[in-house]
């Protein structure tokens, strides 16, 4: 259940999917600011199903369904496009390059 590397390969990601470096910064910005207030209510959320089920039963099988969606939004932000605003996603190929 490690998910040490959840971070570096969502910044990673970041990068590679935005066209331009002003993009980065921009879904940076929003993408750590939702993640980080998502983890900061994680401990809360545990303790609370601790407290309400008077047992690890529930907080750990919610600790794995959060795995779960994250491997679904892994897969999803896997895929070969790039970001480009409000619009469809394009393939990377297409995507311009940084020279």
């Amino acid at each position: 259940m490690g998910q040490g590397a959840s971070i570096a390969l969502a910044l990673l990601i970041i990068t590679l999917r935005a066209p331009d470096p002003v993009s980065v910064t921009a879904l940076s910005a929003v993408a750590q600011s939702a993640g980080y207030t998502l983890a900061a209510l994680g401990p809360l959320l545990i303790g609370v199903l601790y407290q309400l089920s008077g047992g690890w039963t529930l907080p750990l099988l919610a600790g794995l369904g959060a795995c779960v969606l994250q491997l679904g939004a892994g897969f999803l932000a896997g895929r070969p496009v790039t970001a480009v605003g409000a619009g469809e996603p394009r393939p990377a190929e297409e995507s311009p390059s940084l020279a």
